[in-house]
């Protein structure tokens, strides 16, 4: 009679390890300006090329270096290096970018919003110095109308106001605003309202700027203005005035918020212009620091998630003013549907109400030809690292903007469900934290790392990290710096159990110990440069039939240079 085969079942535990372009030097480095950082990341990255400093950043944990590179001359539009310090100058991590992430016909691309000087042709408000501000109550709705009136949504989409089944309601809120001589315009030092007309480009070779023919303008209608404080009360909401109050409330309403965070972002106000497009779509540009918005269908600043949604894009813009290529496009998209389902979401908690906190554009996604909500809850969406990520395009089958902005949401519902109010705070403070720092070329992951090294660092009493890092590993966007696996399911019960590591990309020094519950450790220490095999002893308490954990805690240092400094590679 043969003899059976006893087999035994294993299962895997996972390694809690990640690395992405993020590199944590070892050893007590000091950086004080950005010449030592400079010199500092000379020393410890000699083959990425010549550094220039591009800017430097102040953040609640530190200050970040950010340097362009060059190499035989010229310079790599793509590539960064970012030096991380804490607020005493301690080196703390290392940001690097130092391949291109787009390439069209095998040449790096140039994004022309961070590259190419623009301005805005507009007629403004007076000064502020020609008057005083002043403190005036107005009607707006907050954050939407059909929020307000929890109106389910429409079986087939509105065209126009007119389709909307309930008459216009309002609410209260105080404004600052400018007064000259007894005329109220919208402006006081963080939001102005223009009259848009033009773009214009700087030209490169010449110098000279020119008129930019990639957006077009409605006819001039002149600057907004109220002749008294009666008007600011009577304004129909179908009219050009209460659009143009209603961005000037929230642009105001989310900067002021920021500020009350720790961050001060803008040197200059937010110009807007509510009357600005044609078209069914807003956007944020970088250069004039201005947004313009979209009057078809119904005008976009109706609806407080598209005031600050495009206002978010501003945000980004001033943490990382590089912010380009990589995963940028739906990293962009991503974060400012956070940022305006979290400022909806605060509005309706401090209401005890939760109307569609899942969705934004409530309001402004059913009005038109095609439905442009989107959602903050899409648990299909799945990481494929080496796709690009543009915004608004979908990625293996979901949108990727959705894939960046769903575990951020959802860990800011678990963690108001947890600490209440003070949460909103705290996660917003940490997602703006976690983007300082980074540069041209990051990826999901590389932000991924980012946020819950902030939030271990910044809120260690809380469960951030932990909340964060469970919905992230739900759609795969934790890159670990290795893969541990066995190479078989089931073992005999006389043999060893064959594993493999697999460096993702990275060479690195390793050190730990491997084992199967119940058995002995086998030791491991090495430069893994590629996939490594170990064989592991099957313990003698193993039963036939019964699973056993098999278990990698591993230690270590990603190689970054070719010899160590100070006994250890950083």
């Amino acid at each position: 009679m043969k003899s059976a085969i006893s087999l035994v079942a294993l299962a895997l535990a996972s390694a809690h390890a990640m690395a992405g372009e993020w590199d944590y030097p070892a050893g007590n480095y000091q950086a004080n300006d950005a010449a030592q950082a400079q010199q500092y990341l000379r020393e410890q990255y000699p083959v990425v090329g010549d550094l220039s400093l591009r800017y430097q950043t102040n953040s609640l944990l530190g200050r970040q270096y950010n340097f362009d590179i060059h190499r035989g001359g010229e310079y790599q539009p793509q590539r960064t290096l970012v030096l991380h310090t804490d607020k005493h100058g301690l080196v703390t991590r290392v940001y690097k970018s130092v391949t291109d992430t787009m390439l069209r016909h095998g040449e790096a691309v140039k994004e022309a919003a961070i590259e190419i000087p623009r301005r805005l042709v507009a007629d403004a408000p007076p000064a502020l110095s020609e008057g005083e501000l002043v403190t005036r109550t107005v009607n707006v709705v907050d954050p939407d109308l059909r929020t307000m009136d929890k109106q389910p949504a429409p079986e087939t989409l509105w065209t126009s106001l007119a389709d909307y089944p309930h008459a216009p309601r309002f609410v209260l809120r105080d404004v600052s605003l400018l007064d000259v001589d007894g005329t109220l315009y919208l402006s006081n030092s963080r939001v102005q309202a223009v009259d848009a007309t033009a773009f214009e480009d700087k030209d490169p070779e010449s110098g000279q700027w020119q008129k930019s023919d990639s957006v077009s303008f409605l006819n001039p209608d002149g600057v907004t203005q109220f002749s008294s404080h009666a008007s600011l009360t009577a304004l129909p909401f179908d009219s050009q005035n209460f659009a143009q109050m209603m961005a000037f409330y929230h642009l105001d309403k989310s900067l002021q918020y920021v500020s009350s965070l720790g961050y001060s972002l803008f040197n200059s106000p937010v110009r807007f212009d509510a009357h600005a497009l044609s078209t069914n779509n807003s956007s944020y540009y970088v250069g004039p620091n201005a947004v313009m918005f979209g009057t078809s269908g119904s005008p976009d600043t109706l609806d407080a998630d598209v005031v600050v949604h495009e206002l978010a894009h501003g945000i980004h813009y001033h943490i990382l003013p590089d912010w380009a290529y990589g995963h940028t496009g739906a990293l962009g998209e991503g974060f400012a549907d956070y940022w305006a389902g979290s400022a909806s979401y605060r509005t309706l908690y401090q209401q005890g109400d939760d109307f569609e906190i899942d969705t934004v554009f409530n309001w402004d996604g059913y009005f038109g030809f095609k439905q442009g909500t989107r959602s903050l809850w899409n648990q299909k969406a799945r990481y494929f690292e080496h796709s690009e990520y543009r915004a608004h395009e979908n990625v293996g089958g979901e949108l990727g903007d959705e894939l960046w902005s769903t575990p951020l949401f959802q860990t800011l519902k678990q963690a108001v469900a947890l600490y209440g109010d003070p949460a909103f705070k705290e996660m917003d403070t940490l997602v703006l934290e976690s983007m300082f720092g980074l540069g041209r070329g990051m990826k999901m992951h590389d932000l991924a790392e980012s946020m819950l090294y902030v939030a271990k660092t910044y809120y260690p009493s809380r469960d951030y990290a932990a909340l964060l890092k469970a919905n992230f590993e739900k759609h795969g966007l934790l890159k670990a710096p290795f893969r541990f696996h066995a190479s078989q399911r089931y073992v005999a019960d006389t043999a060893a159990i064959n594993t493999r590591l697999t460096p993702q990309g990275r060479t690195a020094s390793v050190r730990g110990d491997i084992r199967v519950e119940g058995g002995a450790p086998t030791s491991i220490s090495q430069t893994l440069h590629q996939a490594q095999s170990f064989s592991i002893p099957l313990p003698l308490a193993a039963q036939c039939g019964q699973p056993l954990t098999l278990d990698a805690q591993i230690d270590y240092q990603l190689m970054t240079r070719c010899k160590p400094i100070n006994g250890k590679t950083v």
